[in-house]
């Protein structure tokens, strides 16, 4: 998918929760990765402005949304969303049979600081990664990104994300682990 500007604001940015999956129509997804176990199906999409995490067994689903607010997402089976500038560090827990548990950090930088994060990250090697720049020509330090990357296991999918906004000098990351009780 050709790349435009997408002039995010973290204030716009927000985590929503659901116990059910949803479907592609809601979301511009840029790239997929599904995985599939034993125990559980999987998917995680970069969208434009964040990521959805969907997790299903036979009995439960959770998707994670980390999306702008003006997108209209569905009410039914909603139970939690917050917007995440000046959030403090939060941690949120599920307990059934998936166990979910995020947590998120919101880091605003100097130019600098910002910068050689920025480098850090893009050092970083994976395999298991999905990447993506949501602008051809950069409007501040650098060009506004989304990354997830994932570790999946026969009956757990670990997840942490990064997102950047370089016009507010800011980075998002979020740690998702899902967890399918086998018994």
């Amino acid at each position: 998918m050709s790349a435009r500007y997408v002039g995010r604001k973290l204030r716009e940015a927000h985590f929503h929760l659901y116990d059910k999956v949803l479907h592609p129509e809601y979301f511009s997804v840029w790239k997929e990765k599904r995985f599939a176990t034993e125990h559980y199906r999987a998917c995680v999409w970069l969208v434009e402005g964040g990521h959805v995490l969907t997790l299903a067994t036979d009995e439960e689903a959770f998707t994670e949304v980390f999306a702008p607010l003006e997108w209209k997402l569905p009410e039914r089976g909603h139970r939690l969303s917050f917007r995440l500038a000046n959030a403090p560090r939060r941690a949120y827990r599920v307990e059934g049979e998936v166990f979910y548990e995020m947590d998120f950090h919101v880091s605003k930088l100097s130019r600098q600081d910002f910068l050689r994060r920025e480098l850090e990250i893009f050092a970083r090697e994976s395999s298991a990664r999905l990447f993506s720049t949501f602008s051809e020509v950069p409007k501040g330090p650098s060009l506004p990104f989304s990354l997830v990357d994932y570790v999946p296991g026969p009956d757990t999918l670990f997840i942490k994300s990064v997102h950047s906004y370089p016009e507010e000098y800011t980075f998002v990351e979020t740690r998702s682990e899902l967890r399918v009780s086998c018994a």
